[in-house]
């Protein structure tokens, strides 16, 4: 029981409670403002925050999980991280988590990602790597095992707690204990999908959406919908990324929490050592997205014990790319 509410205590109060705050989210406006037009029927046009100088290149892309933004609190850790390096970072929100109303993204949609390591900004940098948080994380690993790979390939890639079975995953967040997480994204996602509906681009009655209280129900009445799976089911065997590890073209980090309360371990250890480009690496502390400070990664044994989470990562992304 102490250790359950120890991973819920490190998913929830890093973002609700968690010292520093106010400065860390006073840099969600760090950097210049970069936007990407998408090739689509409608075109849509990603956003995100970009902060580099002249003299760096090295570019870390970060991806957020579901539910969240360029500006989530996790974001910003790693936008920080990446700053220690001397390193420039673009964190990215996906199609429509900017609140613009363009569109809606879904646990597999790579595309947009290829067309932002194309993007003049980004194609500038001699080298890029890219993490990714939760649902951002599986977008990470899917662009890691492209088939066929993007034009610009990461050196590296680390995925942070990313569901790799979407319908184990789907099932374990629509589960009861897990409400508070899954009313915090729903809400969120809802409140997107409103926008979408306001500009005259859903493809939802939005009344319907607004009664939705479970991921399986988004997925089935709007993301599915949308993208033209045959049926919830056949979307999440088509996009998972644990079948596709084996493909792994880059070096990947896959790090995760074993008392995370939203992506439970045993969902994810079954595909430990299905790639030879896959370092998985587990902890015994944190939660989702978050762990306590301190905690080691075992990833390098000169790295200090003050680092961070993300500092380790993306040090680790340095050396193995």
């Amino acid at each position: 029981m102490t250790a359950t509410l120890s991973g819920h205590l490190w998913t929830i109060a890093p973002t609700v409670l968690g010292r520093g705050l106010a400065r860390i989210r006073a840099r969600a406006t760090h950097g210049q403002r970069w936007h990407c037009t998408v090739s689509d029927d409608p075109e849509v046009t990603l956003t995100g925050r970009l902060e580099s100088a002249p003299h760096q290149r090295t570019l870390c892309v970060i991806l957020h999980g579901l539910g969240g933004s360029a500006n989530s609190v996790y974001m910003l850790r790693c936008a920080t991280a990446c700053r220690e390096h001397d390193i420039a970072s673009l964190r990215l929100s996906l199609r429509g988590a900017d609140g613009r109303g363009d569109d809606m993204y879904h646990a597999g949609l790579v595309g947009d990602l290829h067309q932002v390591l194309d993007h003049p900004l980004v194609a500038a940098f001699s080298r890029l790597i890219v993490v990714g948080y939760s649902l951002g994380g599986h977008v990470a690993l899917h662009l890691a095992a492209s088939d066929p790979p993007p034009k610009r390939k990461p050196a590296a890639v680390a995925a942070i707690c990313p569901p790799l079975d979407l319908a184990a995953a789907s099932a374990g967040f629509d589960a009861g204990p897990r409400w508070l997480y899954r009313r915090h994204v729903l809400e969120s996602l809802k409140s997107s999908y409103a926008t979408i509906a306001a500009r005259g681009r859903g493809w939802v009655d939005p009344h319907l959406v607004a009664t939705i209280d479970r991921i399986r129900q988004w997925d089935d009445q709007v993301v599915v919908p949308r993208f033209g799976f045959a049926s919830t089911d056949a979307y999440y065997r088509q996009m998972s990324a644990g079948p596709r590890l084996s493909r792994l073209a880059v070096p990947t980090l896959i790090l995760h929490s074993r008392l995370d309360p939203v992506v439970p371990w045993s969902a994810v250890a079954p595909w430990r050592g299905t790639s030879p480009r896959a370092c998985f690496t587990d902890v015994a502390s944190g939660g989702h997205c978050s762990f306590a400070p301190g905690t080691d990664l075992r990833l390098d044994p000169r790295a200090s014990r003050a680092a961070s989470v993300e500092h380790q990562l993306i040090r680790w992304c340095l050396r193995a790319g």
